[in-house]
């Protein structure tokens, strides 16, 4: 009786368990995988909107904390469905607009290659992977300079980093253990 809306899940038992909220006064489960993984919303009315949510063995996360760096997206508002290799598809606001998102795990195997380049005073960021085409990527030189990258239908990407040559490395921010020395001269 206290006005919110709790997500749930009934096991094969027959048995009820609340998710959890995170952050919010309310929240919606809308997709699950074999694997127990579920997606959905949750309200926060602070901002008076909707955050999409992952809940994960008893944990509920906010899949904006994931935007690093935010690469043109606003936020993620809601999540819709996971597939059993833990994509999860949704919708949010891109550049003030509308749009569909489809988010890929982390998985270290995703990527092929990482390098950087020096080109006069820049770092060129490349990156050859197995990630499906229009993945966004967020590379960053250790002396702070950041910026995304799209990966293209052979799961290539590329971003120019202005003004860090005089970096030491460069790490991909969604890959957090995937670094590459970077040595200018």
């Amino acid at each position: 009786a206290d006005g919110m809306q709790y997500p749930v899940v009934w096991d094969a038992e027959g048995n009820l368990t609340n998710l959890g909220l995170v952050r919010g006064e309310s929240a919606w489960a809308t997709g699950i995988n074999d694997e127990n993984l579920m997606v959905g919303r949750a309200f926060f009315p602070v901002i008076d909107d909707s955050h999409a949510v992952l809940w994960r063995e008893g944990v509920v996360t906010d899949l904006n904390d994931f935007l690093f760096g935010g690469c043109g997206w606003n936020y993620l508002q809601g999540a819709t469905a996971i597939n059993a290799r833990g994509r999860i598809l949704g919708y949010g606001e891109l550049a003030g607009e509308s749009r569909a998102f489809l988010m890929t795990p982390a998985y270290p195997g995703n990527i092929k290659r990482l390098s950087a380049r020096c080109k006069g005073a820049d770092l060129v960021v490349s990156v050859k992977s197995w990630l499906p085409e229009w993945t966004t990527l967020t590379a960053a030189a250790d002396t702070g300079e950041a910026d995304c990258m799209t990966t293209d239908a052979s799961g290539r990407g590329k971003v120019r980093l202005y003004g860090a040559a005089g970096a030491s490395s460069v790490c991909l921010l969604e890959y957090a253990d995937l670094c590459e020395p970077v040595a200018c001269r």
